[in-house]
């Protein structure tokens, strides 16, 4: 700094000395935070593993359950209509019957459309 004195930020710290003259197997042990905090956040991560899992399984295990409970409605279903040409034809028929219906709904009825053309007002020729 000026005419050689140091500067005071490399100025050393003051340290203690250590005078604790207890030798240290006697001494107080700090207990471990840090160290109880991460087996902590462990366990944690492992339970929550361990819930996903369990999850993911019983899903799986009712999904399997469902499908083999499908198979056999479709089975017995098979079995109380009889082939599958009359299932076809009546699917056939169904697909008929809609058509019909859309097509009486889009039918024009052309008697009340005279009609209507047919009653002007009065004084109108």
């Amino acid at each position: 700094m000026f005419l050689g004195a140091p500067s005071p930020a490399s100025r050393s710290r003051f340290q203690l000395v250590d005078l604790n003259l207890v030798p240290p197997e006697y001494r107080r042990r700090l207990f471990p935070f840090l160290s109880v905090g991460l087996v902590f956040i462990l366990l944690g991560g492992l339970l929550l593993l361990y819930a996903a899992l369990y999850v993911r399984t019983y899903g799986d295990l009712e999904v399997a359950q469902l499908a083999t409970r499908v198979s056999q409605a479709r089975a017995a279903i098979e079995t109380a209509t009889g082939d599958s040409t009359a299932r076809a034809r009546a699917e056939q028929l169904r697909a008929m019957r809609n058509d019909y219906r859309v097509l009486t709904e889009r039918q024009v009825h052309w008697g009340d459309v005279l009609q209507v053309i047919a009653d002007v007002p009065p004084g109108i020729i």
